[in-house]
């Protein structure tokens, strides 16, 4: 399957967008949960790899593991990640 140019700028335009709200913690249930989206499918896409992991060029991929169990505690501790973050600083919603 082939996919046009324009829709892959499209979508690292929007990846790059996730990343960069992610890096400054706005909207941290979405940036979060988009991150680790995107990591479980590039983790799932290299199963293959994973699954054979003595031969030459596939024991890199077993650093995703941890990336991606990382990404999970970053997720399910969204609320109390408040270091570095501009969401902080921004006015609640009725206050």
């Amino acid at each position: 399957m082939q996919i046009s140019p324009e829709i892959s700028y499209v979508v690292g335009a929007i990846q790059t967008l996730i990343i960069l709200m992610f890096m400054v913690g706005l909207y941290k249930t979405w940036t979060y949960g988009g991150l680790l989206g995107m990591h479980l499918i590039s983790v799932l896409s290299t199963y293959q790899q994973l699954l054979n992991p003595y031969e030459s060029p596939n024991t890199l991929f077993w650093a995703a593991i941890p990336t991606l169990g990382g990404l999970i505690a970053l997720f399910l501790l969204r609320e109390q990640d408040q270091w570095l973050t501009v969401e902080k600083t921004l006015p609640k919603v009725g206050q």
